[in-house]
């Protein structure tokens, strides 16, 4: 999935009025980056999610603060797991660099200029 070639949202995807919000699995809501991209729902249905410039990530980041292979997202059981895959600026949760770090709902992740807010569907 390229970042760039999705629109943005203007709400989550199920979101009801009142604010009950609902979406099918986890995800990352972009919250800050380039361009219109604000918003954008990135969902992460895989065990392995692969992040950064390169085509062939799951999750395509492209600026020149991202890394080819900037990041993964692994699914274990119930947890979810961050790693830097060895990038040049490093990966951050809750602005914290980090080698590995396990995900709670709410937490922010920081990948080249772009902030994602990781979010799950039964955290609300």
């Amino acid at each position: 999935m390229n970042l760039t070639d999705l629109p943005p949202r203007e709400h989550l995807p199920g979101q009801r009025s009142g604010g009950d919000q609902r979406w099918p699995g986890p995800q990352l809501v972009v919250i800050r980056g380039p361009g219109p991209t604000k918003g954008v729902a990135l969902p992460l249905d895989r065990d392995l999610t692969a992040l950064g410039s390169h085509p062939d990530a799951e999750i395509v980041l492209r600026h020149g603060t991202v890394s080819r292979r900037h990041a993964r997202i692994r699914r274990d059981g119930e947890r979810y797991v961050v790693c830097d895959s060895g990038s040049l600026t490093g990966t951050y949760v809750n602005r914290l660099p980090v080698d590995c770090a396990d995900l709670a709902a709410g937490d922010e992740i920081r990948i080249g200029v772009f902030r994602m807010l990781f979010q799950l569907p039964d955290a609300f």
